[in-house]
């Protein structure tokens, strides 16, 4: 009879030992919790510094364009710059953190999952040698009906723990799966933190340079300064005259139909916190990535900032360091600086475009550009989401201040372009388009 008593230990045994890992790994958790916490009081925080700041920096943008109120304009970006990059390593930390934390939980998943196969296995093998001998010959060899009965009990009930066992142990699978998951995306998530942390830093180390150079240039002389906004102002009308001369020549027939129906949501928005109003509306500055200019004719379009042409997009308010988002699923088909200087050319035409900018062709007949931006992320013919991220905005190109500019058009009517540009004294790459077929952004976001 010493056989089958063994059975019922066996099962409460592998049962209780679910427990004690998580027991032993309490302590450890919890201390993992408390600074996961912390770094989440940490990021709120200076999540609400840099909110408080933006602030700030919006109500200073009606300032006039002078030597004094750029410097102090970079200096804030440079301060703005700083609170992110504070919040992106504390994101980085509290990621680090998460990921210790889930290595630990797979750990006693995995040693769950361990010691259930084995009592399991132990289990089963103990079954079988036990049911070697049918209940009908063990009747009559034990002596009683008592005797047989219970036997049959402790067969039902090992068979039942049986069935537990297994379910627990399907379980556990389970939830090391998940924790496996949710860790390569903890991993994703951390690369992606840390390509940010790379790039803001690289925006931060630009504004500097961009003081450095002010300051050498002018020597502190408003004079000076204005002279080279003057200079920089009439190279960007020439260059707006030869792009203008080269897009005239572009002529495409383009059925309306084959473009998507003009409603919300066609296209997502390239920012966080994305609004389609004005940022002055009712004369109060708002606090979301909002308006500065609408499309087409425009108030400043009619001071003649366009030669006469109307704004080809729209402009949102954003400060440099904003994360940009594809506004649709698509190709990346180029991208380019019209700011950079050419090293075999040695000239430039800094401040008289679109400055950094991306173009995405969509499966929709569409294409977005995305221009002023102060790093780019994104890598010419890589495939990217809806929402994918694919730079930072900014302020590089013609720019009063810092924004994206979005344009939308035909995939048909746009193309990029390489000339020799007598205003920039280089090559210059840009995407051109028909000029009857610039879409109002408004139509789809």
């Amino acid at each position: 009879m010493k056989r089958y008593v063994v059975f019922i230990p066996l099962a409460v045994f592998v049962f209780f030992l679910l427990g004690v890992p998580m027991l032993a790994r309490g302590e450890t958790t919890d201390n993992l919790q408390s600074q996961i916490d912390a770094k989440t009081a940490e990021i709120e925080q200076l999540e609400k510094e840099a909110a408080q700041f933006r602030l700030a920096i919006q109500e200073k943008k009606g300032e006039a364009e002078t030597l004094k109120a750029a410097l102090q304009r970079i200096e804030r970006a440079i301060k703005k710059l700083t609170l992110d990059i504070s919040v992106t390593k504390k994101n980085i930390e509290k990621t680090e953190l998460e990921m210790t934390r889930l290595a630990g939980d797979i750990t006693i998943s995995a040693e769950r999952q361990r010691r259930l196969q084995s009592g399991l296995g132990a289990m089963l093998r103990a079954l079988a040698e036990f049911e070697r001998e049918s209940p009908l010959t063990a009747m009559f060899a034990e002596r009683g009906i008592t005797e047989f009965f219970r036997r049959l009990d402790t067969i039902a009930l090992v068979n039942k723990n049986i069935l537990l066992t297994i379910d627990a142990t399907r379980g556990v699978r389970r939830v090391l799966e998940q924790k496996k998951s949710a860790t390569e995306t903890k991993n994703a998530e951390l690369e992606n933190l840390g390509r940010k942390l790379a790039t803001q830093s690289s925006i931060q180390r630009s504004e500097k340079k961009e003081r450095e150079t002010l300051l050498s240039l002018t020597r502190l002389e408003e004079k000076k300064y204005q002279r080279m906004l003057a200079d920089r102002e009439n190279r960007r009308r020439a260059l707006e005259r030869e792009i203008e001369d080269i897009e005239t020549q572009i002529r495409i027939s383009i059925d309306p139909a084959s473009l998507p129906p003009k409603k919300s949501g066609v296209l997502a928005s390239p920012l966080p916190d994305f609004s389609r109003e004005s940022c002055w509306k009712n004369g109060t500055i708002t606090a979301a990535n909002c308006i500065t200019q609408f499309f087409g004719n425009t108030d400043f379009a009619a001071q003649g900032a366009y030669n006469g042409k109307g704004h080809n997009g729209a402009d949102f308010r954003a400060d440099i360091g904003t994360p940009t988002f594809a506004a649709e699923e698509g190709t990346v088909a180029a991208l380019g600086d019209t700011d950079a200087v050419d090293i075999n050319q040695g000239a430039g035409c800094a401040g008289a475009s679109y400055g950094k900018w991306v173009l995405i062709r969509h499966p929709n007949n569409l294409s977005t550009l995305y221009a002023h931006l102060s790093a780019i992320e994104a890598r010419e013919g890589q495939n990217i989401g809806r929402g994918g991220r694919i730079g930072f905005s900014g302020k590089s190109g013609y720019a009063t201040g810092p924004h994206l500019h979005l344009t939308v058009f035909p995939t048909k009517a746009v193309e990029i372009k390489s000339f020799p540009s007598r205003v920039c004294g280089r090559t210059l790459t840009i995407p051109v388009a028909d000029q009857r077929w610039y879409l109002n952004p408004l139509d789809y976001l």
